[in-house]
């Protein structure tokens, strides 16, 4: 049986706060929907007062927050001065730990050419090393960072962070693309740094 909530008001009298119900069932008990309670109530069948409240819950659901991969480092490099490029993504970090802390965290650096791409699956790739020699035969350049094809780079040893690159031993006039892959907890991220490389200028004196 429902009853007219306003119509029950005039008749008996009756105040409730808040003024927020939905209906009143046979017993004339109340559901009150912001769980305040009701300062004055019906009486139940047997013509005792009675004070009613209600309560709600919920809950919040915490989710792993993404990681932040970041790579720092010259954009241009000239060939023919010895020169090693230092690529750092000492700023990755994970931001439920902090800057500076990289227990867990697995960092894969990738090169390639700007005009080559990367495969989807990157576990089969090399890592690539520089060439022994000055020079490469020609048509024996397969791409890559060191004209041996798309491939990973070896970070440096307990600092799996950063990288560095042999100018002299790629090839000039060309745009390179190093890429930081970070993963932990299930989570992936990445970063792309670019980078260009001058060609080595030979001068002869004549």
């Amino acid at each position: 049986m429902y009853l007219d909530l306003k119509a029950y008001h005039k008749k008996n009298l009756v105040t409730y706060t808040p003024l927020q119900y939905i209906t009143f069932v046979k017993n004339l008990n109340v559901i009150i929907l912001d769980g305040n309670e009701c300062e004055s109530c019906p009486c139940q069948n047997n013509g005792t007062r009675q004070r009613y409240k209600t309560s709600s819950f919920g809950y919040k659901e915490v989710t792993s927050t993404n990681l932040v991969a970041n790579i720092t480092g010259a954009r241009r490099a000239s060939q023919g001065l010895n020169e090693t490029l230092i690529l750092n993504g000492t700023l990755s970090h994970d931001p439920d730990v902090g800057p500076g802390e990289y227990t867990g965290i697995e960092f894969t650096w990738l090169c390639r050419r700007n005009n080559e791409r990367f495969p989807n699956n990157i576990t089969a790739l090399p890592y690539v090393f520089p060439q022994s020699g000055s020079t490469r035969l020609p048509g024996q350049d397969e791409g890559g960072c060191y004209g041996t094809g798309v491939g990973k780079l070896k970070p440096w040893d307990g600092k799996a962070y950063i990288v560095d690159l042999n100018v002299d031993k790629m090839k000039g006039d060309e745009n390179y693309v190093i890429k930081l892959i970070m993963k932990k907890r299930g989570l992936t991220t990445s970063a792309v740094h670019l980078v260009r490389i001058k060609e080595d200028i030979h001068l002869t004196l004549v």
